[in-house]
């Protein structure tokens, strides 16, 4: 392994951890606002909205996590036995349609941040600015196409530079 996909395996650690943390805050703020219910009869107004802004956080960002680490959810039964060049076409393609899928959604979801910023619509009972956690997508689908271009990048490496590669 190079320095570089040392580096790399790193920050995907430090991203999953930390995304670990976000759920466990999750997971203590509903706790404290249940207690808070019931024990002392005045829950915090705002913990709904600050889960679901963290849930679309969380799920944004392990998208882009799982992108960058070729494990979406797919069905590779013909990756399995397919030789080394037809499965490198076979995701060189899928991560072109990812790439492509990504960007469209992003380009959606940039137009919705757009209205969000120009309506100056915030959340109900937090206050916070709509546009911030639907900018989470668009951050989102924005990481996926680049991290799905370059896993197209690392499959055009490994089909150009076949002796690099690990022998089975």
């Amino acid at each position: 392994m190079n320095g570089r996909t040392m580096s790399l395996d790193r920050i995907r650690s430090i991203v999953i951890t930390l995304l670990g943390v976000v759920l466990l805050a999750g997971v203590a703020l509903n706790f404290v606002n249940v207690a808070m219910r019931y024990f002392f009869g005045s829950p915090f107004p705002w913990t709904e909205e600050a889960m679901t802004f963290g849930m679309i956080l969380l799920v944004m960002a392990g998208t882009v996590v799982a992108t960058a680490a070729n494990a979406n959810l797919k069905i590779d039964l013909i990756l399995q036995i397919a030789p080394g060049r037809v499965a490198s076409a076979f995701h060189i393609v899928s991560n072109l349609v990812w790439c492509g899928i990504a960007i469209y959604l992003a380009m959606q979801s940039r137009t919705v941040v757009e209205l969000m910023m120009r309506f100056g619509q915030k959340s109900p009972a937090a206050g916070v600015p709509m546009w911030i956690p639907h900018s989470f997508v668009l951050v989102g689908f924005a990481l996926c196409a680049l991290a799905a271009l370059a896993a197209v990048g690392r499959e055009i490496w490994k089909l150009r530079h076949p002796e690099t590669q690990p022998t089975p």
